[in-house]
């Protein structure tokens, strides 16, 4: 079979159909790769910040763990704040799992 066919119409529609996002992943991951040093360090940054955002929101441990150490995700504007966020033990797993599950 053609490659092109595969590479173009097949694997595209093959995800499509199983909902998959491959293909924005890939393109997403390409751009990365021929990012800056300064551009990559950006997009991590950001990235982590959208993760700690969406924990504060969604997950009750990490609210109440912010909250009780005075933290606010918003307020974090480099990667040395990141260190003001406590570490989290398999002994805090264990003791707050019902506390870690996204309520999305």
């Amino acid at each position: 079979m053609n490659k092109s066919i595969v590479k173009n119409i097949l694997f595209p529609a093959h995800e499509f159909l199983l909902a998959r996002k491959t293909l924005k992943k890939y393109k997403e991951y390409s751009r990365i790769d021929e990012l800056s040093s300064k551009d990559l360090s950006e997009y991590r940054f950001n990235k982590l910040k959208k993760l700690l955002c969406f924990s504060f929101e969604s997950i009750p441990y990490y609210k109440e763990l912010f909250l009780k150490n005075g933290l606010k995700p918003l307020a974090i504007n480099s990667f040395e704040d990141f260190k003001k966020v406590p570490f989290l033990t398999r002994e805090i797993v264990r003791k707050q799992t019902k506390n870690m599950v996204s309520k999305e």
